[in-house]
């Protein structure tokens, strides 16, 4: 009864959605993001360890969120594991989980828990069965997932057109169209904001 008491007092978890081309972040009670950072991998100097980059990395959500570590929460998605992984993929998922777990215990937040991408998002829209469709940066995934667990053996498809390739796309759409937007960055921009209009 303490722990749910305890849950009671806190209004929402941090979620933080990291991804190779940048990071979601914004409160679990809100159906859409707070704001936006460069990933993780960008923090601090390439050369430094990933316990550094991390800390710094979850340092400056906190700061951005206005909130104390010791007293909120985080949920933190981990990137998509698919099927053909090499045992080295796995290995190094195995340790970015762990350094994360280090990096954010170290700095007294409650509780932690770190899912996959693609459960994560499937939950956001309040299912526990289906397919999620993950356009990243670079790539694309199809994920199958039943009672919240990824399909591994039906297999996970990647396909290797992402955001990226798909905002160049659209830049030579518009252009055939004599429109012309001088940077890729307007075009991912009303790309996006287009997306969630009615």
């Amino acid at each position: 009864m303490s722990i749910y008491g305890q849950r009671a007092q806190v209004p929402g978890a941090i979620i933080i959605d990291g991804g190779s081309g940048y990071c979601k972040f914004g409160w679990s009670k809100y159906s859409a993001p707070s704001g936006r950072s460069a990933t993780f991998l960008e923090f601090g100097n390439i050369e430094s360890p990933m316990y550094s980059r991390l800390r710094h990395f979850f340092s400056t959500i906190y700061t951005r969120m206005q909130v104390k570590t010791s007293t909120q929460p985080i949920i933190v998605s981990i990137p998509i594991c698919h099927y053909d992984d090499t045992e080295s993929d796995k290995a190094a998922r195995t340790q970015l989980k762990d350094a994360i777990h280090s990096a954010l215990f170290d700095m007294n937040v409650p509780a932690v828990c770190a899912v996959n991408q693609a459960v994560l998002a499937l939950f956001a829209a309040r299912k526990v069965s289906g397919i999620v469709v993950n356009i990243g940066f670079n790539q694309t995934s199809i994920v199958p997932i039943l009672h919240g667990k990824v399909m591994h053996q039906v297999g996970v498809e990647v396909v290797g057109i992402g955001a990226l390739k798909l905002t160049g796309f659209l830049k030579e759409q518009m252009q055939q169209k004599n429109i012309y937007f001088g940077s890729l960055y307007t075009v991912r921009t009303l790309k996006e904001v287009s997306t969630f209009c009615p």
